[in-house]
């Protein structure tokens, strides 16, 4: 089980290795917060802006599909940035 306090610690080092342009670590932590918690949207929403600017196209339609409209929007932004469409 994961206790609260490294949930939001792992969720912080994976946002700061996306702030940090460091897109697969990024992606790799966000991965791991999701084996505990499957549906964890910060975690499905790191992973799709990372996908994005990794230019990985299948993993960002499959982000989008666990995320509600708010955090579609932005990933979508993410990628027009990038010069990638989902």
């Amino acid at each position: 089980m994961l206790s609260p306090v490294k949930l939001a610690r792992m969720l912080r080092s994976c946002r700061t290795a996306y702030v940090n342009a460091k897109y697969l670590v990024a992606l790799r932590r966000a991965r791991a917060i999701l084996h505990w918690q499957p549906s964890n949207q910060e975690a499905w929403q790191v992973i799709g802006a990372s996908a994005c600017m990794l230019r990985q196209g299948a993993l960002v339609r499959l982000s989008l599909k666990h995320l509600g409209g708010s955090a579609r929007n932005l990933i979508r932004s993410v990628c027009q940035r990038a010069g990638l469409t989902p």
